[in-house]
């Protein structure tokens, strides 16, 4: 494969393009403009720490064979990068363990041999084969990945999580060897003897650290495991218990008295009970119990309801028929049994008929430690599907299913679930884990410091979050995403834009166009149908497979890009650029930057015409045209029938 590679003159010089050949090609025009000072240091990939009692300065050990200080930095890197492989392969054997799935069994093998090659030290004589493991080891991933998201109602989303995120960190390790240490390895070849015993003995000292580190983690990990085990036993055992006394207590009542089960967690049809009703208070394990309901017949389809309670859970089921059931039990905890019994007679549930629909809220006094306070607090609701709804919790979890008019819900401090639901959807919560399934919007969502998860929805959608997680899985519609956290997006169609900034953005298989702006983390996009545009601050922007156009500017970070149809307009100030150019590659395209290097791959068979200039230096053996002057470099290079 014939390459063409740039390098930096001993003369005063702002940087550097680099040229290689692959295979591909149609018209094209590739412009580069280069300006700034290209500053010495390690690699643009890896900023690799010192290790422990290593001078800062020489980075030399008695034990460690004398390196100059560049190849000293690429022998850092590579041991770096096995350290990484080796904790990764620990971390993912723990993680797996608990799964029997098929997929797993097939996957252990090979995961093992690559784990058994890096702790026999082959890997540190032979980079080629550990590179064609990786590459063997993430093409499995990827298969396996496919084949459990195509059976999601087999395997459990979480397996499939996992698999795609050692699938990534597999990736990452492979991109960075095959980009960077290999090719720096090759020009370094007559110290690489020098090099693997250096890798070698940094390798060494870090495994039998980490082996230590390790037989502690695992030994408390085992011990809380037990510890779980045997405290989900003991919950069991007293969940029996309590049904049996409830059992007992039931058939030991007086004849008359009518006895309202409560309504399971399987969500089937209740019973309809007589409307209102309310039971005798009773003693349990530790205050007083009281379950009350209250039942509205003959209810007209899209008539409002209203649902409001405080300090405790609430689920609201959408039904079929034209009723409006809801049930309340509460668990009260005082000071004395009379004060318990006072603050649970001053209790009630109230279903009222409004003007502009109906209300369904518990009445109460305020909980305080002298009148008492709940211990168990648990409305659960029964409305006609096609009502529109609107919930309001304080201090309380939200369930809400099988509704079609739509709903309108807020909590604080608490957990909140919507499935099933169509209809305008409107969600504010803080404080409490945001997820949202299998709805057709459209959709809005607030939250706050707690994640925000889309799985499998339909319809416009805006989500806005703070110093939390945003995650948007299987979805369609137009997605807009503002966030200080981390922002995942995979297989979604229709337009995506995003705001974020203080956590990474990935995007995995967007069919549609992105707009994507964060700082101080990394962008990482791939598949996309649609134009990609990217604003980045102080990390990586990283682009591979977009068929549109691709526009990215970056400041003090790196850009890289593969796989791109362009045309692209690229920026980065005070970073490096790396792109692979697609042998479809089309338009005229044009690549600036300063104070960084530029590396261009090009097609073998590509038909493009590529103009560089730059402050710097251009070194290439393709049949491009340089010219030198007032200290600047300039270079023209035509391909095919360009």
């Amino acid at each position: 494969m014939k390459r063409l590679q740039v390098s930096e003159k001993r003369l005063p010089a702002f940087g550097r393009v680099v040229c290689r050949w692959f295979s591909g090609g149609v018209p094209a025009l590739m412009i580069i403009w280069l300006a700034g000072l290209v500053s010495a240091g390690p690699s643009v990939f890896a900023q690799t720490p010192a290790p422990p009692g290593v001078d800062v300065l020489h980075r030399q050990t008695k034990e460690k064979p004398k390196l100059d200080r560049d190849t000293r930095d690429l022998a850092d890197e590579y041991a770096e990068l096995l350290i990484n492989l080796d904790d990764i392969m620990f971390n993912y054997n723990i993680y797996l363990r608990e799964y029997s799935d098929d997929v797993v069994i097939k996957l252990r093998p090979s995961l093992e041999k690559l784990r058994r090659e890096l702790d026999s030290m082959k890997f540190v004589h032979d980079q080629q084969l550990l590179a064609d493991q990786l590459s063997k080891s993430a093409e499995e991933l990827k298969k396996t990945e496919l084949h459990i998201r195509d059976s999601k109602t087999i395997y459990p989303m979480r397996l499939y999580r996992l698999i795609q995120s050692l699938r990534r960190e597999i990736t990452s390790l492979d991109d960075l060897l095959q980009d960077d240490i290999l090719p720096r390895l090759e020009e370094n070849d007559a110290d690489r003897q020098a090099i693997q015993a250096y890798v070698s003995s940094v390798l060494a000292d870090a495994l039998r650290s980490s082996r230590d580190e390790r037989t502690v983690r695992v030994t408390v990990l085992q011990d809380s495991l037990a510890k779980t085990i045997e405290m989900a036993r003991l919950k069991v055992e007293s969940k029996k218990q309590q049904m049996e006394a409830k059992r007992l207590e039931s058939e030991a009542k007086a004849p008359g008295v009518v006895v309202i089960p409560p309504i399971p967690d399987v969500k089937v049809v209740p019973p309809i009970p007589p409307s209102p009703w309310a039971l005798v208070g009773k003693a349990s394990g530790s205050g007083l119990l009281r379950e009350f309901g209250d039942t509205v017949s003959s209810v007209s389809p899209a008539t409002p309801i209203r649902i409001a309670n405080r300090y405790g859970s609430t689920e609201v089921v959408g039904w079929d028929d034209d009723v409006i059931t809801a049930t309340w039990t509460i668990e009260v905890q005082g000071s004395t049994r009379q004060q318990e019994r006072a603050f649970a007679d001053s209790a009630k549930l109230e279903v009222r008929k409004l003007p502009d629909g109906y209300t369904v809220a518990p009445v109460f006094m305020q909980p305080t430690d002298r009148s008492g306070r709940f211990i168990q607090n648990e409305l659960v609701v029964y409305v006609p599907a096609r009502s529109p709804v609107t919930i309001a919790n304080t201090f309380g979890e939200i369930n809400a299913s099988g509704l079609e008019a739509g709903v309108q819900a807020s909590t604080n401090y608490a957990d909140a679930e919507f499935t099933a639901i169509k209809g305008r959807i409107d969600i504010t919560c803080s404080m409490g884990e945001l997820t949202v399934s299998t709805c057709e919007g459209p959709i809005k969502l607030v939250n706050s410091y707690s994640p925000v998860t889309v799985d499998e929805c339909v319809g416009e959608m805006t989500i806005a979050n703070a110093y939390a997680q945003v995650t948007v899985n299987d979805s369609r519609g137009n997605l807009t995403i503002k966030n200080s956290g981390s922002v995942t997006v995979n297989d979604h169609q229709g337009n995506l834009s995003i705001d974020n900034s203080l956590g990474p953005i990935e995007v995995t298989g967007l069919d549609g166009d992105l707009d994507a702006t964060n700082r101080y983390q990394p962008i990482v996009v791939r598949d996309i149908t649609g134009s990609v545009k990217l604003d980045g601050a102080y990390s990586t922007l990283d682009l591979s497979n977009v068929r549109g156009d691709a526009q990215a500017f970056n400041k003090f970070g790196m850009i890289k890009a593969e796989g791109l149809s362009g045309p692209l307009i690229l920026n980065n100030e005070n970073g490096s650029t790396i792109i692979a150019l697609d042998d479809l590659l089309r338009g005229t395209s044009r690549i600036t930057g300063s104070f960084g290097n530029i590396t261009v791959s090009v097609p073998q068979s590509a038909n493009l015409l590529l103009l560089a200039n730059t402050n710097g230096s251009i070194n290439t053996d393709l049949p491009m045209q340089i010219t030198t002057g007032d200290e600047k470099s300039r270079g023209v290079l035509k391909l095919g029938r360009s």
